[in-house]
């Protein structure tokens, strides 16, 4: 492969990525973790393992290690203070104790089947507070990638 050859959208890629640490990210909160993870996808088809990562190598060399940061736009959406709300009790499970922190799951005929989840952020007087935003949203993502091959 020439060494002027770069990274695509529509590549067939295998890489390895890891989510760094350093930035404090609740990253088990959100699902994730910081153990290397290897994969091969098809830039810019929807497979990414991670939102953005495909857009954040498009452009690079294969066959190097890659400090990206995922913008927080690209990866998991900036916060939408609209999806903070309190609940009241009544709307609440009434057979799940509730705690700082903890993931409810609700869905919605508008939902389509699909389960949304809310965390509970605080214990009101009237019920809880609920945020609907993803755990990482608002943060940028620092990954350190390898592309590995390149088709």
């Amino acid at each position: 492969m020439p060494p002027e050859t770069l990274i695509r959208p529509g590549d067939r890629v295998r890489l390895s990525y890891r989510i760094r640490t350093d930035a404090g990210l609740p990253l088990k909160t959100a699902g994730l973790d910081d153990r290397p993870h290897e994969c091969e996808l098809v830039l810019g088809s929807d497979s990414s393992p991670l939102p953005g990562l495909d857009a954040a190598i498009i452009g690079t060399r294969p066959n190097q290690d890659l400090e990206v940061v995922i913008p927080a736009a690209q990866a998991f959406g900036e916060r939408r203070p609209e999806l903070v709300f309190e609940a009241v009790r009544e709307n609440l499970p009434d057979d799940v104790e509730l705690a700082v922190g903890m993931p409810l799951y609700t869905t919605s005929e508008r939902s389509e089947g699909r389960a949304w989840q809310l965390r509970v952020q605080a214990l009101t007087e009237k019920g809880a507070l609920l945020d609907g935003n993803h755990p990482l949203a608002g943060c940028e993502l620092p990954v350190r990638v390898y592309v590995s091959e390149l088709s």
